[in-house]
């Protein structure tokens, strides 16, 4: 019982006491599975694995509701996709495997609600709406039964996309929390359509 009551007494003594007007600055590092057709012919698939990070600044209407900005960053190196055939210069179609480098930046909006459950840790969803911009560098054609590489041009493209994501927060003291987050980002552009990320958080709370 003695050990039940010191156990309430820590989670209580680390909670949030109140979100409600509170303003959290919140880096969120992580890693992002993305899944991505090659920027040359739009006919092949691939999944590029690499790194993000997001910066958000989110204020507490309410205990439970948020509201915010973000700006986000992505990059994933060395992804290859198979039997492509770009049209080159000179009209020709050589078929191969496709390598390119993925990056780019977005910024855009978001709702969180937090589940305030009165201790330390609070469950939360949060849904984001926004803009990006990517690029993808480096192309090379190897193609098949050759040792040589043809270098492509880049590629750019802007698409609106949303992105949904739950995890939990963990309050530290009075001004930190720590959260793991889990979350799935859909593109409208026609190259990268899909986005699987896992991510910590570290928050300062004013």
């Amino acid at each position: 019982m003695a050990l039940l009551v010191a156990t309430a007494t820590s989670l209580y003594s680390a909670t949030s006491f109140a979100d409600r007007r509170e303003l959290y600055i919140q880096l969120e590092p992580g890693l992002a599975i993305q899944y991505l057709k090659d920027a040359p012919t739009r006919s092949s698939t691939s999944l590029g694995i690499g790194f993000g990070g997001q910066l958000s600044v989110i204020y507490g209407v309410t205990n439970g509701f948020h509201v915010g900005g973000y700006g986000r960053g992505f990059y994933a190196p060395d992804i290859a996709f198979s039997s492509v055939s770009p049209t080159l210069s000179d009209g020709s179609r050589p078929t191969g495997t496709l390598f390119e480098n993925a990056f780019g930046f977005g910024f855009g909006a978001l709702l969180r609600w937090r589940f305030d459950t009165g201790f330390a840790f609070a469950p939360l969803v949060q849904l984001e709406l926004g803009m990006a911009w990517a690029r993808f560098t480096a192309q090379q054609l190897v193609p098949n039964g050759r040792d040589f590489a043809l270098r492509l041009p880049d590629v750019d493209v802007l698409s609106p996309d949303g992105r949904a994501v739950i995890g939990g927060e963990y309050r530290i003291a009075e001004h930190f929390t720590l959260s793991l987050l889990i979350g799935g980002r859909r593109s409208l552009s026609a190259l990268a359509q899909w986005q699987f990320d896992a991510a910590g958080a570290l928050a300062f709370v004013w």
